[in-house]
């Protein structure tokens, strides 16, 4: 509990002089009659125990309170300059660090309030409205919104999807898809909003995973590995959410914080952990990594990623490219978007990776499909001209895929390793690798997927 003001603070709430819904008009308080000085500003991102924003700053001395429940968790009298709010008069932002970590639907359930107050005014600050239209819906529970939208004539449910925004009308900021799943956010870019891992929920602090699990995890691959005299690489991707953040439609600055604490203690685990966020973040301004309507990386990504392992396991290879072709197809979230018509996009891809002028062109030797889903999925190729002359292992996902281009990671290794084995897996199967015997094994998650420990 925070001392000075808080009884204060809980006397006006309790008797109404500080609005209880954001973005009410604040309520003067002017025991002298003087004029009135307003204080505007905006609550716009929360970060576990952070709260951010902006407010303009009169010269009379003024502190902002960040209340839960009617009781005061932060405080700050002192504010940034910040140089997006030139153009505003007075105005400064704000960085609020809480007692506890809090959340974006704290604010849209009315838990959570920023209030300012100085000798004339108290002010409930009002959400920025892209922060409160992304709360509200990452906060929807899908299965029962469906359930109920099945119960609405189909006449009536198009007229409410053309008021809110889910009609054909083009990749506008902000338009969600049909499901629920998917969002329109900057230059075109489409971005996993919900679904089984609920990505968003990922950025609030809302989503908690079992790093102990995982570290324990790593530590049983490696003793295994290390029995055997192989080498062992982890690598987790991160979202593209993480990567092109600043494109996002839903409050994001960065990697999520469980992504970035497993890594974190993985390191100090010693575990070999590949990090792939650094390089991916370098590259992002110039080329962007991922393709606009696709969770997965791009040619350009792939790429970046695959010249980031090589690095980590010290394998200097200068290899080449053909030239830039374009192909069209269908990503996994412009699928979403299916009703727009046409929604193939055109990707850039490499034909061909050569080393000493050589092309390296592997030879899928083994090719298993089940007949359901994607998990157990197996592809072997051999290439006598690979520069590295080893043979890898990995257990992955659709990021290493089925080689079919340069999208995708398992394209890269079957031409720049003599031997290279992908298996769709997120289980470390002990068995498969004691029989292939590789010199190396990847072990390849995603950042969403880490609310699942694998049960290996």
């Amino acid at each position: 509990m925070l001392s000075g003001y808080s009884h204060i603070f809980l006397f006006l709430i309790r008797y109404s002089f500080i609005p209880r819904h954001h973005g009410d008009a604040f309520i003067s308080m002017n025991t002298k009659k003087s004029a009135e000085i307003k204080i505007t500003g905006y609550i716009e991102v929360i970060v576990r125990d952070t709260v951010y924003g902006w407010v303009t700053v009169d010269p009379t001395h003024f502190s902002l309170h960040v209340l839960l429940d009617e009781i005061i968790i932060g405080r700050t009298d002192s504010f940034l300059e910040r140089p997006d709010l030139a153009a505003t008069h007075r105005a400064k932002g704000f960085s609020i660090k809480c007692e506890k970590s809090v959340t974006s639907s704290d604010l849209i359930n009315g838990r959570l309030k920023v209030v300012a107050i100085n000798f004339h005014n108290i002010v409930s600050l009002p959400i920025w409205a892209p922060l409160q239209e992304a709360s509200v819906l990452t906060n929807i529970d899908l299965d029962l919104l469906g359930k109920g939208l099945k119960s609405v004539p189909s006449a009536f449910l198009k007229k409410i999807a053309h008021e809110i925004g889910l009609s054909n009308n083009g990749r506008s900021f902000g338009r969600i898809s049909r499901d629920g799943f998917a969002q329109v956010g900057r230059n075109g870019h489409l971005f996993l909003v919900s679904g089984r891992n609920r990505l968003s929920k990922f950025y609030t602090n809302e989503i908690k995973i079992d790093i102990e699990a995982w570290i324990a995890c790593f530590i049983r691959r490696q003793e295994i590995l290390n029995r055997l005299k192989t080498r062992y690489v982890q690598i987790i991707i991160p979202e593209k959410s993480s990567v092109l953040y600043s494109y996002v439609p839903y409050p994001v600055t960065g990697a999520s914080a469980p992504y970035l604490d497993l890594i974190q203690c993985g390191l100090k685990n010693n575990i070999p952990i590949c990090g792939v966020l650094d390089e991916l973040l370098e590259i992002r301004n110039e080329t962007p990594p991922f393709s606009q309507g696709d969770t997965h990386l791009n040619t350009f990504g792939a790429e970046n990623v695959v010249k980031t392992i090589l690095k980590f396991l010290s394998e200097d290879v200068l290899f080449s490219t053909s030239r830039i072709s374009e192909e069209l197809r269908v990503g996994d979230l412009a699928e979403r978007f299916a009703e727009d018509g046409d929604i193939q996009e055109l990707i850039p891809i490499y034909k061909n990776l050569y080393f000493s002028e050589v092309n390296l062109d592997p030879e899928l030797t083994y090719k298993f499909d089940p007949e359901n889903g994607h998990q157990g999925r197996r592809r072997i190729w051999r290439n006598s001209s690979a520069p590295i002359k080893k043979k890898v292992v990995c257990f992955g996902n659709s990021f290493f895929e089925l080689g079919e281009n340069s999208c995708s990671l398992s394209w890269w290794f079957a031409r720049l390793f003599s031997e290279f084995h992908f298996v769709w897996s997120p289980v470390f199967d002990v068995g498969y690798v004691e029989k292939v015997l590789p010199d190396i094994v990847i072990c390849q998650s995603i950042e969403r997927f880490l609310t699942e420990v694998p049960a290996d």
